[in-house]
């Protein structure tokens, strides 16, 4: 009877899959104080924000009249997932990283949390400003 039991449940593990880098590719929506705005993660490790119908981030943009880019580095090995989004100017001197978390709620749905203030990560999303983010692309 058990191996029958164990027959039955590794079907049942084989769906559970993890989330990976991949899963956070695409452009994402989301509201905050009536405003929509958009993130899009590349599959080259760039990321491009969209607020108020400004873009900032992505391979080049101009900050403080310099040239710069936003990157991110997505860690799957912590649950939630954490994202560190480093915004540099292309010598390499980094500006600003924000510590995020990310957990998927669904294929096209993440919670995100952004810590504007705290320079390491927390598990917490109570720790963070959190928005819900719906893939669009």
């Amino acid at each position: 009877m058990k191996k029958y039991i164990l027959l039955l449940l590794i079907p049942f593990f084989s769906f559970i899959t993890k989330s990976e880098e991949s899963d956070i590719i695409g452009k994402w929506s989301g509201e905050d104080k009536g405003e929509i705005g958009f993130m899009t993660f590349d599959k080259d490790g760039y990321l491009t924000m969209e607020f108020e119908g400004k873009k900032m981030g992505g391979q080049s943009f101009t900050f403080k009249g310099k040239e710069a880019k936003a990157t991110y580095k997505f860690n799957s090995k912590k649950a939630p997932y954490q994202i560190d989004i480093i915004i540099s100017y292309m010598n390499g001197d980094v500006i600003r990283t924000l510590n995020c978390l990310a957990e998927f709620q669904g294929k096209n749905t993440m919670k995100f949390g952004i810590a504007y203030k705290k320079t390491t990560h927390s598990t917490k999303f109570e720790d963070y400003e959190s928005i819900l983010l719906t893939r669009v692309e």
